[in-house]
């Protein structure tokens, strides 16, 4: 099943592979720390998940529509003036740390309505910061029914990858996507951003976890450098990137790596990779 949101960096092209691995690893939850989009949860459809992330307002709308699944319908308002007004509202109620099925009726709106389906916050307030995306006619879904079914026993709540990550078990396959590592790469998606020392921890992190874990990330060399030093079964793949305007969605060579696999659980998967290699 798709997700529900537009966003940027999703991982449905690998939901084919990353489901073949979790249904052969024996494991009995699966595990998204940076959640996002909810892109590989639904893609999979496990019976137990635990899907986290420190976005508090996304982690909001992911909780509404698994105990209330029924929205209001703000298609009526997708316009410039009636989009800034409620880009402003929601950035109200997070300041008043608000967050409310109102909060995630908007976030839904602002999701579907803003420029090129970005979520982009700045630093000084972590306000919500990305313009009108002038869509004719934007899928503003108020029916979220079909996704409750697959989520309704699903543990979903915000919180930092180091807390989550350590408290996994043998049990546990974790799917981590974390904001991606280069000097161009955005990292805005919260207040505090993911800089070189976060991708450092969180490598250690992972590779002191009972979990079996896949991790996901831009190709640079450091990280190349970084996986394998911790051990891990470090593979390039070729992945659409990017959100844009006219639904074209450029190619990019990325690192996709593997802890608690072996070489031949990964080559069953490999049909399922674009372009996937080695890295020695």
């Amino acid at each position: 099943m798709n997700p529900y949101l537009k966003w940027a960096g999703g991982k449905r092209s690998i939901v084919p592979a990353i489901r073949m691995l979790y249904e052969n690893s024996g494991c009995s939850r699966l595990v998204e720390p940076f959640c996002g989009a909810l892109s590989i949860s639904l893609g999979v459809q496990p019976q137990k998940a635990l899907v986290c992330d420190v976005n508090k307002a996304l982690i909001n709308l992911h909780q509404t529509i698994q105990t209330n699944p029924s929205f209001s319908d703000y298609s009526h308002l997708n316009n410039k003036d009636d989009f800034l007004r409620l880009r402003a509202r929601f950035n109200e109620l997070i300041d008043a740390n608000s967050y409310t099925k109102e909060t995630a009726e908007i976030f839904n709106f602002l999701n579907r309505t803003c420029f090129n389906g970005l979520w982009r916050v700045n630093k000084s307030k972590g306000h919500f910061n990305v313009g009108f995306g002038k869509y004719k006619k934007p899928l503003i879904l108020t029916d979220f029914s079909q996704f409750q079914r697959i989520m309704e026993k699903w543990e979903i709540y915000s919180s930092d990858f180091n807390f989550v990550i350590p408290s996994l078990k043998k049990s546990d396959f974790a799917f981590i996507d974390p904001p991606y590592d280069g000097d161009k790469v955005f990292v805005g998606y919260s207040e505090g951003g993911f800089e070189w020392g976060d991708q450092v921890d969180l490598a250690h992190v992972v590779a002191k976890s009972e979990a079996k874990c896949v991790i996901t990330n831009s190709d640079t060399p450091r990280l190349r450098e970084l996986y394998k030093e911790m051990g891990f079964l470090v593979y390039q793949h070729t992945m659409p990137r990017m959100i844009s305007c006219n639904g074209e969605r450029q190619r990019a060579k990325e690192l996709i790596a593997f802890k608690g696999f072996d070489v031949k659980e990964i080559n069953r998967i490999r049909k399922h990779l674009t372009d996937v290699k080695k890295i020695r």
